[in-house]
């Protein structure tokens, strides 16, 4: 910044107007209306508008008056960063401002707008790519990261909402007998040693072992098979995925003494793999799922800030636990040696073999390594959770490969068990508690009444949206939605089915979106299709998920 020359002057309308070096950012004529025509041009209804560079703030208000349907606006400017600019205070709620090398911040904000994971529009002020080349390359590649991130996160749902469902309501019958994770807060001040299954995990293997003693070993997922080859058994396994890939991998292994950490979500034959303790927890964001468990079995759940890897729960939960220091091993986020994880992981691939493009990230050494798209994703989410809940003591990325994760201190592993492990670690044993039998057959007969109240109401909702002729609906019509939506708000609530319906909310809301300009029949047609629309697709899920229950009862 020391070779900038930033000089406010006057236009010839009166207006300031900013130049840097000799460059002239506003017009030196009428720096308002020259914007008119550039905010015009860059306003796209319903999108995330990112504006990297904000000057004396002409464009952005410019923006602002053009926005249709409270869109946000997220401003990046170095210079504001520096202090040699400051951003004007507006009555617009929905402007965000973050440092444009904070991108563990600017990954947080484009998360948090998440909704707007396909909708982001990037507008760069003139003449802020000659003056910032490489910032500007490095927010536009953490823009794209998050859209993919989000994208992916969308399709999860899309692809498992109705196995999750269905995992939640098995789990039930297991969760009313387990305890919940909070039953383990702040039980250990020992350091916490968190496994995962990169391919550096293989040259911390025996030291592993050889120390094993002396901290708790929480084991991410799909390590556990590496970990048992080597005649290592943890303490804690992390499960959080739903799918039947995930079962697979703990279907044939030996669980004694060690105790599964899990959500509702998990794959419902997952907890069967487990003779020991389990403890629940619910992925943080999900409040509708934590208020469902804890009216069905009594208990206080606690929500787990987590992301697209079990490794990032197992990260969460080792702060929760322990007061100790924390390492992670095997955590390399890159085809560290051409592997995508350790010997003796089920899911191991070459990185030869897939088709996905070459990104290189900065290596844990200081170097470069080869990784992906997916794995830069998981490395920010490490570095938010790490930004949003620090921990109270050290926390080290001891992989000693893969790739570098920021705000994690870096040490070798050797190092790690020679300051922190030199006591032995007793682990923490509940008290067995009796508990009345869960039963479950009338638990189930229970949750299909009710999902068929819902049906009903959704099929009624349908039924008196169907009459309305427009082009206005009449007041009887709108109070009789009303009521209804407010008996399926409280049914949704009541019986857990968020995970079901979301994708089809998502859907559906993008889909029925409101034109410029938009008249009233059309503002009808729209409001009446999308309610139909919505009302049948929720109808249909429900019935199709009742069929799968009946399927699971036999």
């Amino acid at each position: 910044m020391n070779d900038l020359k930033i000089n406010i002057e006057t236009s010839r309308s009166g207006y300031p107007t900013l130049k840097i070096n000799e460059l002239y950012i506003h017009s030196r004529y009428n720096p308002v209306t020259e914007v008119q025509e550039a905010a015009k041009k860059n306003y796209k209804p319903h999108h995330l508008h990112v504006l990297y560079g904000y000057g004396l703030g002409y464009l952005a208000e410019e923006l602002i008056n053009n926005f249709q349907f409270n869109e946000p606006l997220l401003i990046i400017d170095p210079l504001i960063d520096e202090g040699l600019l400051k951003l004007k205070e507006t009555t617009y709620k929905r402007v965000y401002n973050t440092n444009s090398g904070n991108f563990t911040k600017l990954s947080s904000y484009l998360s948090e707008l998440g909704s707007y994971s396909n909708k982001v529009h990037v507008i760069i002020q003139q003449y802020y790519q000659n003056l910032f080349p490489n910032n500007l390359l490095e927010v536009l590649k953490h823009v794209k990261d998050s859209q993919i991130r989000e994208l992916y996160n969308i399709n999860t749902i899309n692809l498992f909402s109705l196995s999750w469902q269905l995992n939640s309501f098995v789990n039930t019958k297991y969760i009313y007998n387990d305890s919940s994770l909070e039953e383990l807060f702040n039980k250990y001040d020992a350091p916490v040693v968190i496994a995962s299954g990169g391919p550096s995990l293989i040259k911390q293997l025996e030291m592993l072992k050889e120390n094993r003693s002396q901290f708790i070993l929480i084991c991410a997922g799909t390590t556990i098979n590496t970990l048992l080859k080597y005649g290592i058994y943890p303490d804690y396994v992390v499960s959080v995925d739903g799918g039947e890939v995930n079962y697979s991998h703990f279907k044939d292994i030996n669980s004694e003494g060690i105790e599964l950490l899990y959500t509702p979500t998990n794959n419902r034959r997952i907890r069967e793999c487990f003779s020991g303790d389990g403890f629940v927890f619910i992925p943080s964001g999900l409040n509708s799922l934590k208020s469902y468990y804890e009216k069905n079995t009594n208990k206080n759940f606690p929500l787990i800030l987590g992301g697209g890897s079990v490794a990032h729960y197992a990260f969460s939960i080792a702060k929760k636990i322990t007061t100790g220091p924390i390492c992670l091993i095997g955590q390399d986020l890159a085809y560290t040696n051409d592997m995508s994880h350790a010997e003796g992981n089920k899911g191991i691939k070459h990185y030869s073999e897939l088709d996905n493009e070459v990104v290189e990230v900065e290596s844990w050494d200081g170097g470069k390594v080869k990784s992906s798209d997916a794995f830069k994703t998981m490395i920010n989410t490490f570095e938010q959770l790490q930004l949003l809940d620090p921990h109270v003591n050290e926390v080290y990325n001891c992989t000693e490969g893969g790739a570098k994760i920021n705000l994690i201190s870096q040490i070798t592993f050797k190092s790690f068990i020679k300051k922190y492990c030199a006591n032995s670690v007793k682990k923490i044993i509940l008290p067995k508690i009796n508990k009345p039998l869960f039963d479950f057959e009338v638990f189930y007969n229970k949750e299909v009444e009710n999902y068929q109240k819902i049906i009903k109401l959704l099929k009624r909702g349908i039924e008196i949206t169907g009459k309305e002729k427009g082009p206005f609906f009449s007041s009887q019509v709108l109070n009789r939605l009303s009521k209804i939506e407010k008996k399926l708000n409280a049914l949704y609530i009541e019986y857990n089915v968020d995970s079901l319906l979301e994708p089809i909310i998502i859907k559906n809301e993008v889909k029925f979106l409101p034109k410029i300009n938009e008249s009233r029949p059309e503002e009808f047609e729209r409001v009446k299709n999308y309610t139909i629309t919505l009302y049948q697709d929720c109808a249909d899920r429900i019935e199709e998920y009742i069929k799968k229950l009946k399927i699971e009862m036999g």
